[in-house]
């Protein structure tokens, strides 16, 4: 394991996050996690990874939280190299991480690499865990090779999981389900996050694989 990162003891993760103003929202179950997602989500991009934008992006999150919102997705890479999503995404979760299920992302390949980005992640996000974590834009087989190759991501991501860092695993892309559903059928257990865009053929057909592996699984997909 690399020195540092993978904790000696795994310690027990808390309750699900829970919102109080989230039963003025409708919800959906979140595959077999026992979680109920509201509708409506909060992306950690645009004014929420803009440099020095404390100001917008601190009060954004507070609201949408006030709201009902009970769900917050960022990655290590919003915001570039300063990650300023998980900056200010972390500055609420002082107060209230559990009123959000928190999902991150990594974008590296390799199993040292990816843990190093969790340990960030936690430390910016302000938190001893995060709910889902995925591996981030997973668009060509080569990615899929990557990642499930020894000393691979997905290795980071079994582990981080073992250990409690993570509650629940997941993978995201923009493009190619053929990808995403090859990634599902290796590792059965795993979320898929797939952005709603304009449907074409090959987007239709992408997802259509994608859910077929999704059903077996028993996650849903979010958008």
């Amino acid at each position: 394991m690399a020195p540092g990162i993978v904790p000696a003891s795994a310690h027990a993760l808390p309750a699900l996050p829970s919102n109080p103003a989230t039963a003025g929202l409708p919800t959906r179950n979140l595959g077999r996690t026992g979680f109920r997602v509201s509708l409506f989500s909060l992306g950690g991009q645009s004014a929420i990874e803009h440099a020095g934008n404390e100001a917008v992006a601190i009060p954004l999150v507070e609201r949408a939280l006030d709201l009902g919102v009970n769900y917050i997705d960022t990655s290590s890479i919003y915001g570039g190299p300063e990650r300023w999503s998980e900056r200010y995404i972390g500055e609420v979760m002082k107060r209230r991480r559990s009123a959000a299920f928190l999902a991150s992302k990594t974008k590296e390949r390799t199993r040292d690499g990816s843990l190093r980005m969790l340990e960030q992640s936690l430390k910016l996000l302000n938190t001893d865990h995060l709910d889902l974590w995925q591996l981030h834009d997973i668009g060509t087989q080569s990615d899929v090779a990557e990642v499930f190759a020894k000393g691979g991501a997905m290795e980071a991501l079994v582990e981080a999981r073992e250990q409690k860092m993570v509650r629940f695993l997941g993978l995201t892309g923009h493009h190619r389900a053929d990808s995403l559903a090859e990634a599902i059928r290796r590792f059965p257990s795993i979320a898929c996050c797939w952005p709603s865009t304009p449907p074409t053929r090959t987007t239709i057909a992408s997802r259509t694989a994608c859910c077929r592996w999704r059903s077996r699984s028993g996650w849903a997909s979010s958008a």
